[in-house]
């Protein structure tokens, strides 16, 4: 009985820090992603486009590398609504409008969104 016990504990043990472990990493992927966009936005504001585009590049590789990873935690609706938002990002910049600053506006809040659903905390438990 008190074998089973232990075992139980140990398993739950173990599976709230590996989620505890793993959310670290994703916030860390995404909290990247979002200050690459706040720096986009300040070149946008200041009229930088080649500064914007070097931004977007990094983002598009830091996304490219990290895809993988978070596909395996977050879910693939939540990935593709950034993805469809950056891919507008991308566009508005080739033309180089001011506009591009409500793309950022909406992939970051997608992004923040997925980061504070994701989160391991009592609300998002129940």
């Amino acid at each position: 009985m008190y074998k089973e016990l232990i075992i139980s504990a140990i398993v739950i043990i173990l599976v709230i820090v590996v989620n505890f472990v793993m959310g670290k990493l994703v916030d860390d992927k995404l909290n990247r992603v979002i200050d690459l966009l706040a720096e986009t936005r300040t070149a946008i504001e200041d009229k930088d486009y080649e500064k914007a585009n070097e931004k977007v590049e990094e983002i598009d590789k830091h996304w490219e590398s990290s895809e993988r990873f978070l596909s395996c935690y977050i879910e693939h609706d939540e990935l593709e609504k950034v993805e469809t938002e950056f891919t507008s990002l991308k566009a508005c910049l080739e033309i180089e409008e001011e506009d591009c600053l409500e793309y950022i506006d909406r992939m970051s809040f997608v992004v923040e969104h997925i980061e504070k659903k994701d989160d391991f905390v009592l609300e998002n438990m129940f």
